[in-house]
């Protein structure tokens, strides 16, 4: 039964794609740093329902890597995710800022010990 609802969930998600709105002030500030930074994505949603919107706006080439639902145990406010990407790139949690737009996201950013960015 969940994975029927998760299938037609995604399904749901493709289908009003067009709907969604770019955060471009948040997009336009990756693309100042990306050579000087390594930029990741922690997400609670399904590993293809973030590439299907990195995709449909054209920026998936922005980021060195993506941590999904199906990459971690814990999911938020468990850190896990962001531990991973600091782990996997060898970065300190002191040299490592945080951009988070849910309040459960910035409960696990705050957890991993990073500076951490609200974004509203």
């Amino acid at each position: 039964m969940f994975n029927k609802i998760h299938d037609l969930k995604k399904e749901v998600y493709r289908k009003y794609l067009s709907e969604s709105t770019p955060n471009e002030q948040l997009f336009s500030l990756i693309r100042t740093i990306r050579m000087e930074y390594i930029i990741a994505i922690v997400t609670t949603a399904s590993k293809s329902n973030c590439i299907q919107l990195l995709e449909y706006f054209n920026v998936s080439n922005l980021f060195d890597k993506i941590i999904s639902q199906e990459d971690v145990v814990n999911l938020k406010p468990h850190p896990e995710g962001y531990i991973k990407v600091m782990s996997e790139f060898s970065i300190k949690p002191k040299n490592t800022i945080i951009f988070e737009d849910s309040e459960i996201g910035i409960r696990a950013a705050k957890a991993s010990n990073a500076e951490v960015f609200a974004i509203k």
